[in-house]
């Protein structure tokens, strides 16, 4: 028996790679782990970007549908009684106090609050950005004025043939064209039935004495504890907010409704001077304070007829950051686009008020990466009396 052959044959079957294999094997294994590797950084940048895109899309439509309901319901029982609650109004109770606020939105461009609204911090506005005051009521049968019949020892009488249509709570506004008061009904009306006049009294009103009786109207805006009054604006933190306003007009909490919002915008959709009045926008402004017609100043003082009821609509506008900043954004300048930009077919001359945003790059991204933005915009009709009339 042949002991050497047999053992070189074994040791040959035993012996390991070469050090060229073994190389090649490392640098197969490296190429593989690299390709892995960036195979699993696409998919998690796509992953990462898709997800960034969607959580735009869901934050913009939702402040859109949010603000966008909340301002098309603005006006319930004011812009039906705006007859009544008028210039004097306006003036007398100075806006909110006492929870009275005749216009259903108000637009303001600056840091300041607007004259007769409360200041709720600057400091942590963007000053960039727009406020939006919405107010409504919500009456329980009267949606209308009712006519004053007498006014004997603090109790009330009007003309109002309906069981409850006074109740204890309501918020009551008293005006005569030259003079306005307010207050809150004490206990629940009583109604004859034979004449049609219910009786009832008022806390914190009659101030103001109301001798002709005859040209005195009462509106009720329903539970002074339902009345809405919001005021939409954006932070300092790109955190979008809702203040609510208690029946005094003072704060009574303040709500995050999205973060990463760049910028919130609003403009009025306003309707040419007619006669009859036009129900028609033909063009779109921005409520800027310099603009004598469309300030908030403005339309709280003078103009308030002559102004606020061309005022068909308004139209909302936020630019939206993303989630995930991006390489592929980098070094591209930041971001430049145009809000309002259409106007429907109004025509350049009558869509003055088309605005640039530039937002520069992110410094803190050391230029490697950039945010990504998308602009969602909507239009809301104000279908009510105050507007159209």
């Amino acid at each position: 028996m042949n002991f050497k052959t047999r053992s070189n044959s074994v040791f040959r079957k035993l012996k390991g790679l070469t050090l060229i294999e073994l190389m090649a094997a490392i640098v197969i294994g490296m190429v593989t782990v690299l390709v892995i590797f960036q195979t699993f950084e696409g998919v998690e940048r796509t992953r990462r970007t898709v997800t960034s895109v969607g959580d735009m899309q869901a934050g913009g439509l939702y402040a859109v549908f949010l603000t966008g309901v909340e301002a098309g319901k603005a006006g319930t029982a004011v812009s039906a009684n705006n007859d009544v609650l008028a210039n004097d109004c306006v003036r007398l109770l100075g806006g909110l106090r006492d929870g009275f606020y005749p216009m259903p939105v108000l637009a303001h461009r600056g840091n300041a609050a607007p004259p007769g609204l409360p200041e709720f911090g600057a400091a942590d506005r963007d000053p960039n950005s727009d406020q939006l005051y919405v107010f409504y009521a919500n009456p329980r049968l009267l949606v209308r004025p009712v006519e004053l019949t007498g006014i004997v020892g603090g109790n009330i009488s009007v003309l109002a043939p309906l069981n409850n249509a006074f109740q204890a709570g309501d918020r009551v506004v008293i005006s005569d064209g030259t003079a306005c008061d307010t207050g809150i009904v004490s206990a629940d009306g009583t109604l004859d039935t034979a004449t049609g006049i219910t009786t009832f009294s008022l806390d914190g009103a009659l101030g103001i004495p109301f001798a002709n009786a005859a040209i005195t109207r009462v509106t009720n805006l329903g539970p002074d504890s339902d009345i809405v009054r919001q005021i939409y604006w954006l932070g300092s933190d790109r955190v979008f907010r809702r203040t609510v306003l208690d029946p005094a007009g003072v704060i009574n909490r303040v709500e995050p409704v999205f973060s990463n919002i760049e910028r919130f915008r609003v403009q009025y959709g306003i309707a040419p001077v007619t006669m009859p009045p036009s129900k028609f926008i033909n063009q779109w402004v921005a409520p800027n304070p310099a603009d004598i017609n469309w300030s908030a100043a403005n339309l709280f003082t003078a103009n308030f007829h002559d102004g606020v009821h061309r005022v068909k609509a308004i139209r909302i506008s936020f630019v939206i950051r993303g989630d995930e900043p991006e390489k592929e954004l980098a070094g591209l300048g930041g971001f430049s686009g145009q809000i309002f930009a259409d106007c429907g077919g109004l025509g350049a001359g009558n869509c003055p008020a088309v605005e640039n945003i530039t937002i520069p790059e992110d410094p803190d991204l050391s230029g490697l990466m950039d945010w990504r933005y998308r602009i969602f915009e909507t239009v809301v009709p104000l279908r009510n009396n105050i507007w159209a009339n």
